[in-house]
C-alpha cells in the first residue's frame, strides 16, 4: 500500500458521513435515525469536501455540502439530511 493510501485511510478513520435514515426525515415526531455511508462512498464524499467541491456525485444520488442534503439523481424531492462526524 502506498504513503498516500495510508494516510488517507488513517485519515479517514475519524471522520464518517451519515444521513438522515428515519422513513421520514422532515417529520418532528418521529425519532431521528442516522445511517453510515459505505467506506467507498465516504471516500468519495469526502474527498469532494476536502477540496471544497460544491457537491459529491454517487450512484444513486449526490451529496449538496452547502444544504447538507443527499439528493436523489431521479427525484430532486427526494432529499435527506447528512452529516460529517469526526
Amino acid at each position: 500500500m502506498g504513503q498516500a493510501a495510508v494516510s488517507a485511510s488513517h485519515t479517514l478513520k475519524n471522520i464518517e458521513w451519515m444521513w438522515q435514515s428515519n422513513p421520514n426525515p422532515w417529520s418532528e415526531s418521529e425519532p431521528v435515525e442516522w445511517s453510515h455511508y459505505s467506506d467507498l462512498e465516504i471516500l468519495i464524499i469526502e474527498g469532494a469536501y476536502s477540496t471544497k467541491q460544491s457537491q459529491a456525485i454517487l450512484d444513486d444520488y449526490y451529496i449538496d455540502f452547502k444544504q447538507n442534503l443527499q439528493i436523489s439523481n431521479i427525484d430532486r424531492n427526494k432529499q435527506r439530511p447528512i452529516k460529517r462526524v469526526q
